[in-house]
Formats: structure tokens, C-alpha cells, sequence
């Protein structure tokens, strides 16, 4: 069976289950960042069964595919274009049953971190600006202001390439920094996940909580421009333990944020760039932070942003990608 007969076949069955999908889609209309090729056909179900009966047939015809959440922190380069684009934003089942929460893989971030704070369950409050997915926090480890996924993950349902569903406890997902078994294997999907409820707390002080750290949010990461967050989740700079560029660097740094207040931190990144003789990719980068790539206009190409993201490579001593690109490569 050729690939076109495949796709074929995979339309009748989204017209038999009624799955949602459109056909010839650009992914500029529907990623976060509007950023993308064309997929062929984009698969948006509305819950975990549907899910389930997608990825099976797609796995029993080896077909390739991406599957996403919201794509908040998903790159698609300009040639990328998928065949078969899945969306898990309308996986959104939920259910709570004494000390667990079960979300579907594309409930949203927020609205649980919001439902935790409002019932009283702690350690929920600094996913409050986290625009992600419960899925795609379950396999990145996501963290913010003190909260952090793999402390409240209990498990996670979980479909393997074979067909078969398994339960994969917290312990099982061999949670590291901003990683897990699941993202570093790429071995299937997860379906739904459970969360951790027992911890109570005082809803008006996790409310107090989270405005301070919905603030604090506002004031240090860009909110003016498009742009994926936090490029690296770690990014350290000095290829060596005496850097002389990068000491020189924050030395200015410190002087800069005590004497122009709000701007020392545009003027420091400016400084920074021009100390390692790339002033050129100052213009794509946040002011709020180093670390933010920012999309200013649709001029903006690939190679701008790989350009930032080789700069950062070259010069420091760590730089791993938080992000994924998506690729040809991957596809």
C-alpha cells in the first residue's frame, strides 16, 4: 500500500469515528508562533479514545506523524512539512477522585494550576503563566516559581508503539532536569495523566502567590513579541572556569542594571553581543532576557534563529535546548 492509499484509508476512518480534521493546512495558521510549512492533514481529536484510534492506525501503518500540544515551545522550520499534524488541545477529559486529579495529555497548564488554587491543593501555584499542556509538562519536566511537574505527577497512561497501554509511575518516568525516559526515548504517547491532590493549602495565600508570580512573569519574560519562553533550560556562559570576556560582561551587567534601572538589561545584551563580536543577533533577542528569542516581525527566518542558537552553543560551557525543532530531520 503506497502512501496515498494509506492517507486514503486514514481519512475514511476519521469520517467514521468523527474526528475533527482539516486537509492542506498551514502550520503559519495554527502553531503558536505561526511559524511552519504545510501538513497534509491536521487531526484534531476530542478525547483520549480518539486519540488512541488515530495512533493505532498510524502505528499499524508505520506512518510518520508529529503530535503536539499547544506548541508553545515547539519550533516548525519554513520547509517543514508533515504529512500528518496531530493536536491534543481538545484531550481535555478530567476527573478528580479524592487525592487525584486525571487530566487528558491536552488539558491545559493553567486551568489546573487555576482549579488547584481555587480547591485548595498545593504545589500547583507556578504553573500559572505555563501555556503548555499536562502532556507535554509530563514528559519535559516543566517548572516554574517553585512548582514542578515531577512532583506532582503520580503517573501517566501511556501507549506504546506496539498498541499496547501501560501505566508509567512517577518513579518510572526517571524525571531529570527538564527531562525524562519519555522524552529521551520518543517510544510512544501519553495519554492522560494523574496528579498528586493531597497536599492542602490556604486558598487565599496561594492566590497571593500566584498574582505575585503571575507579576513577576510579566516583568521579566517578553510578553510584546512571539516567542517560545526560554530558549536553553540551562544556559551557561564561560567555555572556562576564568572567562575573561564573560567576567568583563558582568561586571558591566551589574553597573548598567544599577544605572539605567529597566534598561540595563537591553544594554547588557547589547554589551554581551558585541563582546563576542555578534552584534547582529541582538535585534532577535528579548530585552527582558538573553535566553528569549523573539519573533519581531515575519521577516524573521530560520536562519536567524539556528544563528542565535549555534552563538549561544559556541559560547558557553552549557546550552541544552528546551525547545523542539521540528524538521525534516525528525519527520
Amino acid at each position: 500500500m503506497n502512501i496515498q492509499e494509506k492517507l486514503n484509508e486514514l481519512e475514511k476512518i476519521l469520517i467514521q469515528t468523527n474526528i475533527n480534521f482539516e486537509k492542506n493546512v498551514s502550520l503559519k495558521k495554527k502553531t503558536w508562533l505561526k511559524h511552519g510549512g504545510e501538513t497534509n492533514f491536521w487531526v484534531q481529536p476530542n478525547c483520549k479514545n480518539q486519540l488512541k484510534t488515530i495512533l493505532d492506525f498510524l502505528h499499524s501503518k508505520k506512518m510518520t506523524f508529529e503530535i503536539i500540544g499547544n506548541s508553545s515551545n515547539c519550533y516548525f522550520t519554513e520547509n517543514y512539512n508533515p504529512i500528518i499534524t496531530i493536536t491534543t488541545t481538545k484531550v481535555t477529559d478530567f476527573d478528580i477522585d479524592q487525592n487525584t486529579i486525571r487530566c487528558g495529555c491536552g488539558y491545559n497548564v493553567i486551568k489546573l494550576s487555576k482549579y488547584c488554587i481555587q480547591n485548595g491543593i498545593a504545589g500547583y501555584e507556578g504553573f500559572i503563566g505555563l501555556p503548555g499542556t499536562v502532556g507535554g509538562a509530563a514528559i519535559n519536566n516543566s517548572g516554574c516559581y517553585g512548582s514542578i511537574i515531577s512532583e506532582v505527577v503520580k503517573s501517566v497512561e501511556f501507549l506504546k508503539k506496539d498498541g499496547t497501554v501501560v501505566t508509567l509511575s512517577n518513579e518510572q518516568l526517571e524525571y531529570e532536569h527538564r527531562s525524562s525516559v519519555i522524552k529521551k526515548h520518543k517510544n510512544g504517547v501519553i495519554l492522560s495523566v494523574e496528579f498528586d491532590a493531597s497536599k492542602k493549602g490556604n486558598v487565599k495565600l496561594m492566590e497571593e502567590k500566584a498574582e505575585k508570580n503571575k507579576s513577576h512573569r510579566k516583568k521579566h519574560q517578553e510578553s510584546t513579541y512571539l516567542n517560545l519562553g526560554s530558549i536553553h533550560s540551562e544556559l551557561k556562559w564561560g567555555k572556562r572556569r576564568w572567562d575573561l570576556r564573560y567576567l568583563v560582561f558582568q561586571v558591566f551587567a551589574k553597573i548598567a542594571n544599577k544605572i539605567f534601572s529597566n534598561n540595563g538589561r537591553k544594554i547588557s545584551n547589547y554589551f554581551l553581543c558585541l563582546l563576542y563580536f555578534k552584534p547582529s543577533i541582538y535585534k532577535n533577542i528579548s530585552d527582558k532576557n538573553f535566553n528569549c528569542f523573539v519573533w519581531k516581525s515575519s521577516n524573521i527566518t530560520d536562519n536567524d534563529f539556528f544563528s542565535y542558537v549555534n552563538f549561544c552553543k559556541k559560547n558557553t560551557k552549557k546550552a541544552e535546548l528546551e525547545i523542539e525543532i521540528k524538521n525534516n530531520q525528525k519527520c
